[in-house]
């Protein structure tokens, strides 16, 4: 896909992310508590996978702090979804590992050059499987109003 320049690790990822994302919503579908949990254990072992690829990566010091500190977060956000059984915040941990994730891609090399051992399809898995979440979360939000 030269046109959009998708490597075939991008088209790996995107191709994982929808999959991942059918898998959830029947999931959700047939079992929304159990998977609601699914997706909180799923963003906590995220934040593991932070860590992971930056201590088996090139990153300096400052580097592994940053990625500490935003796993950290990750891993808070995916606990206070659990305990609270909110999606806010199970939601908004979604939306910072979309935006670490997109910023370890190869597009954004020139920007910010993460020196961590993240395979090259995972930050478009991430990103298409989470950004998937986000809008149907957010439409059972904008259905459940119309509704009132």
């Amino acid at each position: 896909m030269s046109i959009l320049f998708l490597s075939d690790q991008d088209i790996s990822g995107i191709t994982l992310g929808v999959v991942g994302l059918v898998v959830w919503y029947l999931i959700h579908k047939s079992h929304g508590r159990f998977a609601h949990g699914l997706l909180v254990s799923l963003l906590a072992s995220s934040a593991g996978f932070i860590v992971a690829s930056s201590i088996n990566g090139y990153a300096t010091a400052n580097e592994k702090l940053i990625d500490f500190c935003v796993a950290a977060l990750i891993l808070t956000l995916s606990v206070l979804g659990n305990t609270e059984g909110s999606r806010k915040s199970l939601l908004l941990g979604l939306l910072v590992e979309t935006a670490w994730s997109l910023l370890h891609h190869v597009w954004f090399s020139h920007v910010f050059a993460p020196r961590t051992a993240i395979p090259y399809y995972f930050p478009l898995f991430v990103t298409v499987f989470n950004i998937g979440i986000i809008i149907y979360y957010y439409d059972i939000k904008i259905d459940h109003h119309k509704k009132r």
